[in-house]
C-alpha cells in the first residue's frame, strides 16, 4: 500500500480547493491519503465548491483518507491575502507531515503551495518547502527539480537574491546538483547551463563559466555521469534541445523556471532531490487573487499526487 502525506498549503491560498477537488477521485483502496490541515478550514470550502466539498468529506469519514488537524490553536484566515495565522498552520501542517514521513509512515509528502510571507509573519524564517524539508531530514545534499511534460530541470541555486548567485556558486555546488539528478533521472543525458550571456563567451562576458562550471562538469565526466555544457541559456531551451531523454541544469532560479512554466506550465510538478522520501508539489503558488472563489487549475497538483503515487 502506498501510504502518501499531503499538506494544506496556505489556507487563504487556493490549497484547501486543490485537495478536496483532487484526493477523492485518487482514492484506491492500494492508497493511503493522510491530509495535514484543518477539518474547519476544508468544510468552508463547501461555500464555493459543495458537491466536491461533501465527497471529500465522505471519503474522510468512510476512513479512506484520514484528516490530521493541525494548529488547532490558530483561527484560520480569510481567504485572500498574507497572514500569520495562515503561516502558522500551513507551517504546523509540513512540520507534522514531514515528521510522519521521516518515521517511516509515509511513503511520499505532496505539499500544497505555501506563501513564504505568511511563514514570515508567524516567525518561521525559512525560504520555503525545500530548504526546512531539507534541514528536518537532515541532509546537506538536496536540490529542487521540475518535471513536465516537455521538460525536466534541476536548480542550482534556488531561493537567494540574483545580486548574490555568483558567488553561491561553486564547483562543489555544481557537482552535487548534478550528481543528485544523475542519481535520480537514471538514463538520461545531463545539459548544464552557463551563467552569463553566451555562457561568458570565453571570459570576455563573465569569467563563472571557465572557473567553476567548465572545471564541475570535467570532473563529472571523469566520474562517468553524462554531462555536457556550460551551454547559453538563450539557446538551452530551445525546441531542437528538448529531447525526452535530456536533464536541463539552471544555475539560478529564474533561468531554469522560466523556461518550466513557458513549456509545462500547469503540468509540471515540483520535487525536492535528496531527501529519505519523495516529495512532491505543484509549480504554482498560492493564488490568492482566485482563492476561494472554485477557479483554481487542478491539473499540476493532481499531477504532483500522480506523481507521488507512481514513484512513492
Amino acid at each position: 500500500m502506498k501510504r502518501i502525506a499531503v499538506t494544506i498549503g496556505d489556507p487563504a491560498g487556493i490549497g484547501p480547493e486543490l485537495i478536496v477537488r483532487v484526493l477523492p477521485d485518487c482514492v484506491d483502496k492500494d492508497i493511503r491519503f493522510t491530509v495535514f490541515g484543518r477539518r474547519d478550514i476544508f468544510e468552508s470550502c463547501s461555500g464555493f465548491i459543495p458537491r466536491e466539498t461533501e465527497r471529500f468529506f465522505e471519503f474522510a469519514e468512510s476512513g479512506e483518507l484520514s484528516l490530521v488537524d493541525v494548529a488547532k490553536t490558530v483561527s484560520p484566515p480569510p481567504f485572500g491575502a498574507p497572514s500569520r495565522g495562515g503561516g502558522a498552520i500551513s507551517f504546523d501542517a509540513v512540520r507534522r507531515a514531514a515528521a510522519d514521513a521521516l518515521s517511516g509512515n509515509q511513503d511520499a509528502l505532496v505539499t500544497a503551495p505555501i506563501c513564504k510571507e505568511s511563514w514570515h509573519l508567524a516567525e518561521k524564517f525559512y525560504p520555503g518547502h525545500t530548504e526546512f524539508l531539507a534541514e528536518v531530514a537532515r541532509v546537506k545534499n538536496f536540490a529542487m527539480a521540475f518535471v513536465g511534460d516537455r521538460i525536466k530541470l534541476v536548480l542550482v541555486t534556488v531561493h537567494i537574491p540574483l545580486k548574490y548567485v555568483s558567488n553561491y556558486l561553486t564547483k562543489e555546488l555544481i557537482i552535487s546538483k548534478v550528481s543528485l539528478a544523475s542519481e535520480f533521472f537514471k538514463g538520461n543525458k545531463i545539459f548544464v547551463s552557463g551563467l552569463n550571456p553566451h555562457a561568458g563567451e570565453g571570459g570576455i562576458l563573465g569569467t563563472e563559466e571557465r572557473n567553476t562550471i567548465e572545471p564541475a562538469i570535467a570532473e563529472l565526466c571523469s566520474r562517468g555521469v553524462d554531462v555536457k555544457g556550460p551551454f547559453p541559456a538563450d539557446t538551452l531551451f530551445t525546441p531542437p534541445m528538448l529531447e525526452p531523454d535530456r536533464v536541463f541544469i539552471a544555475m539560478y532560479h529564474d533561468q531554469g523556471l522560466i523556461p518550466v512554466k513557458l513549456l509545462s506550465f500547469g503540468k509540471a510538478v515540483n520535487l525536492t532531490l535528496g531527501l529519505p522520501f519523495l516529495r512532491t508539489s505543484p509549480d504554482h503558488g498560492t493564488a490568492f487573487d482566485i482563492a476561494g472563489q472554485g477557479k483554481a487549475d487542478i491539473s499540476s497538483f493532481r499531477k504532483a499526487v500522480e506523481f507521488a503515487i507512481k514513484k512513492g
